[in-house]
């Protein structure tokens, strides 16, 4: 489709991405499987740090947050995409600031490619914007090459439908904490669909 960053649509067909509740019986007997905190993991990830355990407790340790899991997700999805409540240490922690001035000094011609080569229109975009683009294009590439290894892996298992960051997909069997992409380990959450 025509979103930028590559992330999937649908553009005919039921509206899996965006299905209400109570249709969801579609997928009874179904489990999903979803990466946690991709985004920010990724980011950390292609950085060379990896997070054991929960991402929300590490970077609230390492960037000095008090509050919840609530005030410490908002920080980082504030600080990662640009919105007025950007939080300094986080900013610090990700590195951020470096990544705006890499990823600026990459663009030619209005557009950048991301960490696997898909080239995302930029238009004129800038610093946490164009970090947000490049991010979410990668770590949508990223889950999709983790769910083709995983289901190459697990053929006694069959995938139904990708929505972002999970997948939706039916068979027995054991699903793993983990799936390493590229080296990098990404945690997974695994559980029945209602």
């Amino acid at each position: 489709s025509k979103i930028k960053t590559g992330r999937l649509s649908v553009i005919s067909g039921p509206q899996v991405m965006t299905m209400k509740a109570e249709y969801r019986n579609v997928a009874k007997g179904c489990r999903q499987i979803d990466f946690s905190s991709m985004e920010p993991r990724f980011l950390l990830n292609v950085s060379g740090i990896h997070v054991e355990g929960d991402l929300y407790d590490w970077v609230a340790k390492e960037a000095g947050l008090s509050g919840d899991r609530t005030h410490t997700k908002i920080a980082i999805i504030s600080s990662l995409y640009g919105s007025a409540r950007q939080i300094p240490t986080v900013t610090k922690l990700f590195g951020l600031e470096e990544w705006e001035k890499q990823l600026e000094a990459d663009v030619t011609d209005n557009i950048i490619e991301n960490y696997y080569g898909r080239p995302i229109q930029t238009e004129g975009v800038k610093g946490r914007h164009l970090l947000s683009l490049w991010l979410q294009s990668s770590a949508a590439d990223a889950a999709l090459q983790g769910f083709a290894n995983f289901f190459r892996a697990n053929t006694h298992l069959n995938p139904h439908w990708v929505i972002h960051d999970a997948c939706v997909f039916s068979g027995e069997g054991n699903v793993p904490n983990e799936i390493i992409i590229n080296g990098m380990k990404f945690p997974i959450t695994c559980e029945d669909v209602k």
